[in-house]
């Protein structure tokens, strides 16, 4: 997987997807071939707990040299995981706080 940037948020990063805004490497980063277009997979993005998650698009391309394909998962995602980068991060904080519970996202 690599990641790329494509604004802070799901909704930045929709914006981009449908506007054909995705800048993504043409070059693969194994062994330097070509990489084609492939189409993309559904990707599970939760923003602010049970009530903000989303599909997301997540663009893939094969290798035409060494056959592998690429994915080019959006920064703010973290691999194998659904929860955004900023939800992480205000989670961690309630915690730190003490907040164990009650109200989402911890204020």
């Amino acid at each position: 997987m690599i990641p790329i940037f494509a604004g802070p948020d799901v909704r930045s990063y929709l914006a981009a997807e449908k506007a054909g805004r995705l800048r993504l490497p043409r070059l693969c980063p194994a062994c330097g071939g070509r990489l084609w277009g492939h189409g993309c997979c559904e990707r599970g993005a939760d923003e602010t707990g049970p009530c903000g998650y989303q599909r997301i698009p997540v663009r893939r391309r094969p290798s035409s040299r060494c056959g592998r394909t690429a994915s080019f998962l959006p920064s703010f995602l973290r691999p194998y995981q659904s929860l955004v980068s900023a939800a992480r991060q205000r989670l961690y904080q309630g915690l730190r706080r003490g907040c164990r519970g009650g109200r989402w996202p911890p204020r």
